[in-house]
């Protein structure tokens, strides 16, 4: 059974970080959870990717906090010009940004980029990074478990993926309901994701 409690717990010995950050978010994570036990009928591996997925966010969101932080000026950088990619599933999102991607003039965020966003790249190790590797091995897994996977979805470690990861940090990303039957969250979700709290 997967516990709140148990699951922050695990998160903060996995990092060695506490401090979570706004609070705001247990309640999509309470929604979530309370989904996962009452409608997904997770078999073994379901229950391990779902441990795993929400590890991930919880750990990922310790390491963002404590990143934001220790680097207050980071908040005070200006983005200039962005451009959003917005649209339904399977709709051709990832394929406009690989578009995108091939105009050097534009950055795109990277697979490898969205899964683990702190510490920021930097230029001199930006094609080295060891978050590269790390990412291309989950590549391989996914494909291992998903034969064909990567034949509906372009995906690959250096190249541009939705912001789909950096969005399940506050756990109200859509992500969830198409990894999992947690229909009652999806509706949660959909009602709630233009809260201002959120």
């Amino acid at each position: 059974m997967l516990e709140l409690e148990a699951l922050r717990q695990q998160a903060m010995v996995d990092t060695g970080l506490e401090d979570f950050g706004d609070p705001a978010f247990y309640e999509a994570l309470e929604r979530l959870l309370e989904a996962l036990h009452t409608e997904a009928r997770l078999n073994e591996f379901g229950h391990m990717r779902a441990e795993m997925t929400i590890l991930d966010g919880l750990s990922r969101r310790l390491e963002i906090e404590d990143y934001l932080t220790s680097h207050p000026e980071v908040g005070e950088q200006q983005v200039q010009r962005p451009v959003f990619i917005l649209g339904l599933p399977r709709t051709g999102t990832t394929a406009l940004h690989h578009l995108l991607n091939q105009d050097p003039r534009n950055r795109t965020l990277r697979l490898w980029e969205a899964q683990q966003p702190v510490p920021p790249p930097e230029t001199a190790s930006y094609t080295s990074d060891p978050r590269i590797a790390a990412r291309a091995e989950g590549v391989a897994l996914t494909e291992t478990f998903l034969p064909g996977f990567r034949q509906t979805h372009l995906i690959d470690a250096e190249e541009p993926d939705e912001c789909y990861m950096l969005l399940n940090r506050n756990f109200m990303s859509v992500e969830y309901s198409a990894l999992f039957h947690v229909p009652s969250y999806a509706n949660w979700l959909y009602a709630n994701l233009c809260r201002s709290d959120s």
